[in-house]
């Protein structure tokens, strides 16, 4: 009953219960980022619209570049270019090159990435 007692007299701050919230939420972030990759490729591997195609590919180079997975955000991102000029896709030519950028700013290349930009 002593046990019971001090568990019913103990507070806890708002510091520490930001500090719980944050122990538990963050290992779970990683999990819905790698989760939202997955989607996008299935997505990208039956999708038969190209303009449609290149948007989620400029998706997916942002959620890979998200995870630090700059390899294949780069892959990617080359790969959107492609495409968005193959089809003479103006607006993802655009979200692609801004892909490109930040994903050169993530790995701190600035200078390729103000010229991306």
């Amino acid at each position: 009953m002593a046990a019971n007692a001090i568990f019913v007299k103990m507070k806890i701050s708002p510091l520490h219960k930001l500090v719980l919230f944050l122990a538990f939420a963050i290992p779970f972030s990683g999990i819905s980022q790698s989760r939202k990759v997955d989607s996008l490729r299935k997505v990208v591997k039956v999708e038969n619209d190209d303009s449609n195609k290149v948007n989620t590919l400029n998706k997916l180079s942002g959620a890979l570049t998200d995870v630090s997975n700059y390899p294949q955000a780069d892959s990617v991102v080359l790969a959107t270019l492609q495409l968005a000029q193959k089809i003479d896709f103006k607006p993802g030519l655009c979200m692609a090159y801004a892909n490109s950028g930040w994903v050169c700013y993530k790995k701190g290349d600035y200078s390729k990435a103000i010229a991306c930009y």
